[in-house]
């Protein structure tokens, strides 16, 4: 995967998806203890996804306008011990892989039709730098 953008082009987000309408698959540096994040636009269908790293990454899906994590692996409505919830038409589901694995791997996946906009955050948890 191409972390660089072509001639003439630039990054306009930390995470920039693939372009294609049904899936894609982004690759992106994430800095220690530093938290990046995308809108999930309202009416977006069947969405996942995997985030895998060989340290400790969450991810977190927050309502701006419930202000309240949908997904948080300690205080989401979605989290370590409640791995399936239902949010406002659709229902979102959680997985970790077992502690101490490595490479670590969490997914998120909302089925059914986003009713609001709400924001994708991948944490990383690393606390030293590269």
């Amino acid at each position: 995967a191409a972390f660089a953008c072509p001639m003439g082009y630039f990054r306009s987000s930390a995470i920039v998806w693939n372009c294609s309408r049904t899936t894609g698959t982004s690759y992106f540096l994430l800095q220690s203890k530093l938290k990046v994040g995308v809108m999930i636009p309202a009416g977006v269908d069947s969405f996942w996804v995997d985030a895998s790293a060989y340290f400790d990454v969450a991810l977190e899906l927050f309502d701006p306008l419930t202000k309240t994590f949908a997904l948080q692996s300690s205080t989401g409505l979605s989290n370590d011990g409640q791995k399936s919830v239902s949010h406002f038409g659709t229902n979102i589901q959680y997985r970790r892989s077992m502690k101490g694995q490595i490479p670590v791997h969490e997914s998120m996946r909302i089925n059914g039709t986003t009713e609001r906009k709400m924001r994708l955050r991948f944490h990383s948890e690393y606390n030293q730098r590269f």
